[in-house]
């Protein structure tokens, strides 16, 4: 079964993310930027080039259940 045809995708933890994105620096891609996967945004934007970013300073990283980061479109 692919990841597309899961109708409820397991939500990726901080620290499972911060091994994806480490796995992906010890193979030589740590300067690439991080973009959301576009299959299946059709419906959210044309723009398929939706990339993340910290969020800002003062908006707060967390609200206590979740850490958060920027959709750029």
């Amino acid at each position: 079964m692919s990841t597309s045809e899961y109708l409820l995708p397991e939500v990726a933890t901080v620290e499972r993310l911060r091994d994806y994105l480490e796995w992906h620096v010890q193979n030589g891609r740590g300067s690439m930027c991080i973009a959301i996967d576009p299959r299946g945004l059709s419906y959210l934007t044309e723009k398929r080039d939706v990339r993340l970013a910290l969020p800002f300073e003062d908006e707060g990283g967390h609200d206590g259940e979740r850490v958060f980061v920027r959709a750029v479109f």
